[in-house]
């Protein structure tokens, strides 16, 4: 999967087996690894967030580009920073845990399977 909520999704489902995630900072920083054991994130830095650069009501105009701007970041401020520098919208940022929990919500897989399929 190639966003962070793609990720987080398929690794929920993995779940309760040991897993690792192995992302980079922005899709091009900093390695970053979170690792998933009995279905909780363990050993994360808690400043790590997710940031979405699209507002999710416009998502479905452009799913693939919008799934392709949700990365993972060592901290806020690096995320606000990867924005500007690349011309997108702000956006938000969700703190890591805050990402892993919405990805175990039931109702949410089909809808991540669904978004895995148009990130490739």
């Amino acid at each position: 999967a190639n966003c962070a909520w793609c990720a987080f999704g398929l690794a929920s489902m993995l779940t309760p087996l040991k897993t690792t995630i192995f992302t980079r900072s922005g899709a091009i920083g900093k390695e970053l690894t979170f690792e998933v054991e009995e279905n909780n994130l363990v050993n994360v830095d808690e400043e790590c967030c997710a940031h979405f650069s699209v507002p999710p009501s416009k998502w479905w105009n452009d799913v693939k580009f919008a799934c392709g701007t949700i990365h993972t970041f060592s901290s806020r401020s690096e995320a606000l920073a990867w924005s500007e520098k690349h011309g997108f919208y702000k956006g938000e940022c969700l703190d890591i845990r805050t990402l892993w929990e919405l990805s175990k919500v039931p109702n949410l897989h089909r809808t991540t399977l669904e978004l895995t399929n148009h990130c490739g």
